[in-house]
């Protein structure tokens, strides 16, 4: 009897020490991914639960690699979806509507946190809503999040408003042919941004040669062969 039990302890240790080999050797699942996938769904529990498993496995690593929170990206994400959810609308442009966000909390004129520059009294229209608050971020705007949270940018850190109409100088503009024009404007007290020097249009957005010629004049140029366009983008008095 025993010597039964000897053998059968020895069994379960080696079936555990095998199963800890064996979780030690699989790849850690791609938290990241893991989170969009849970703010896509709205379920806020899985994305909390893949954030805590992604700082333990950063703090673990030594990994340098710049954390975000589930809830900076659930809300960004819904933001984004909010104000440009349509599904017609490029990528780009979904990005460009989160970047007013970051570049907002990354200023000195804003709120220093995603959801205090979002809910920012007098700033955004609708975002105290029940429709805000219900609001499922399609995958797409998740995707456009996540791009921001990792960092990209497509427009100059002092872009910081977005509206259907002209607030200040443009920097660029995107013509949709049921939305309208959305202009993407740059912040009236430049000495206050590092970058402020650098030509208005710069960045990855860049306008079309034939929209260079056409908007010369300063005029907005109008192709609505594709629903969603660079329109142009002007340049600052130096």
């Amino acid at each position: 009897m025993k010597k039964f039990l000897a053998l059968f302890m020895t069994v379960i240790v080696s079936l555990a020490l095998s199963t800890c080999a064996l979780r030690e050797s699989l790849p850690e699942p791609d938290y990241i991914k893991v989170m969009a996938e849970a703010a896509a769904d709205g379920n806020i529990l899985a994305g909390h639960m893949a954030e805590e498993n992604w700082n333990r496995c950063l703090s673990d690593s030594g990994s340098d690699q710049k954390a975000f929170s589930f809830d900076d990206l659930y809300l960004l994400s819904k933001f984004i979806c909010f104000k440009a959810g349509n599904y017609r609308l490029k990528d780009d442009f979904l990005v460009c509507v989160g970047e007013v966000i970051m570049n907002r909390v990354a200023s000195p004129e804003f709120p220093n946190t995603i959801s205090e520059v979002i809910f920012e009294p007098g700033q955004y229209e609708g975002v105290n809503s029940r429709q805000f608050k219900t609001l499922v971020p399609t995958e797409k705007c998740v995707n456009a999040a996540v791009r921001l949270l990792q960092g990209e940018r497509l427009m100059e850190s002092y872009v910081v408003f977005q509206s259907g109409i002209r607030l200040g100088n443009v920097y660029s503009a995107y013509g949709d042919r049921v939305l309208g024009f959305t202009y993407f404007c740059e912040s009236p007290n430049l000495e206050l941004y590092e970058n402020s020097k650098s030509p208005s249009g710069s960045a990855a957005m860049r306008r079309p040669e034939e929209a260079q010629k056409n908007s010369a004049s300063g005029d907005a140029f109008r192709d609505f062969k594709d629903s969603s366009i660079i329109v142009y983008s002007e340049s600052r008095n130096p």
